[in-house]
């Protein structure tokens, strides 16, 4: 009885380990942000040659469960030397009650109006970052993180159409500690909309957050005019802060199956040095029932390895979401063997008993 309860409690730790997998799940977004040659003029309109060339971008879901409300908002970016820019339509099928009064500057009452809020982590670092908001009315307000003492010179303008309302952005790089952007750099982001003309209250985000907008671990990833080959590179980038949901790209240029043709690469290498590190961990194992179990795993992740790289290989190349899923599960395997050893010692355990 105690050998049975013994079996049951180290296959209950195992299956633990594991199931840390599934602690967030949620889409990894990557927007692949143009430079324009000739910057928007931020009147609402959204009518710039710039904002031909740039993603455009939708699918908001409730801030605090991956469901995407019945009211959508799209978005485009753009930057030069200058700043960043954002061009945003929110579709709204009841235009004439959007309350348009005047409010100030920083005021918090922004939040209760139909607005949207920008966030931009400028360093990646998932801590340090700014929250910008525009009402319906044009009123704006800027913080460092909750510190609304802080300020920018951002500018904005805002217009209201007969089933929409739009606005224009720009947040001068300077104000957010950048001085000159460059190409290839990947900056964290979110864009939110707080709605309240429906039934019942619409607040909504780009990337799913948790529990509330502030929530810079699952920000999205904006990265500037990269190369193919920048892409590729900043796949652990992407994945910072163990986001284990599935890839997702937006853009115009370089083509996304190229983009995740060199993010696959780079995974494959990432699961060979893990790998290589786990053999050098078997090679010193002293009990040989784990270093058997061990060597037994490794030849599996090997035979997956190797699958991949034929399907990589093959003509036409797959498609997006192929690559995308490709990546998703090498990402796994890399998460996964972290605790092998443990798992491989457990598992020899179990079978001796």
């Amino acid at each position: 009885m105690v050998m049975r309860f013994m079996r049951i409690s180290f296959a209950g730790i195992i299956l633990l380990m594991c199931s840390a997998w599934a602690v967030d799940d949620y889409p990894v977004l990557i927007y692949i942000c143009p430079r324009a040659q000739t910057p928007p003029r931020i009147d609402g309109k959204l009518n710039d040659a710039c904002w031909k060339i740039a993603p455009l971008v939708t699918g908001f879901t409730y801030y605090n469960r991956h469901k995407r409300v019945p009211v959508q908002t799209s978005f485009r970016v753009t930057y030069d030397e200058r700043g960043i820019y954002f061009g945003v339509i929110c579709d709204e099928p009841h235009p004439d009650r959007i309350n348009i009064a005047p409010v100030p500057r920083d005021s918090h009452s922004i939040f209760g109006r139909e607005a949207v809020e920008f966030f931009i982590d400028p360093h990646h670092d998932h801590s340090n970052y700014f929250q910008f908001a525009v009402d319906a009315s044009g009123a704006m307000y800027d913080s460092r993180a909750f510190d609304v003492t802080w300020n920018s010179k951002m500018q904005a303008d805002t217009i209201i159409m007969k089933d929409a309302w739009a606005l224009e952005l720009i947040v001068p790089w300077k104000d957010i500690g950048i001085d000159a952007p460059r190409a290839g750099q990947v900056l964290g982001f979110n864009v939110c909309r707080d709605r309240y003309l429906g039934v019942d209250k619409e607040w909504s985000n780009w990337s799913q957050t948790e529990a509330n907008f502030h929530d810079p671990e699952r920000f999205a990833h904006l990265v500037l005019s990269p190369t193919v080959k920048q892409i590729g590179n900043l796949r652990d980038e992407f994945r910072k802060g163990d986001r284990t949901g599935v890839l997702r790209i937006f853009s115009v240029q370089p083509p996304v199956q190229d983009a995740f043709v060199e993010i696959v690469k780079q995974a494959l290498k990432r699961v060979e040095k893990s790998l290589a590190e786990l053999d050098a961990t078997r090679i010193k194992e002293t009990d040989s029932a784990t270093a058997a179990e061990l060597q037994r795993r490794i030849e599996a992740i090997r035979n997956e390895i190797n699958s991949v790289r034929k399907q990589l290989a093959t003509q036409p190349i797959p498609q997006p979401d192929k690559l995308s899923q490709m990546e998703h599960h090498l990402n796994k395997l890399i998460y996964n063997m972290r605790t092998l050893i443990w798992e491989a010692r457990m598992e020899a355990l179990l079978s001796g008993m």
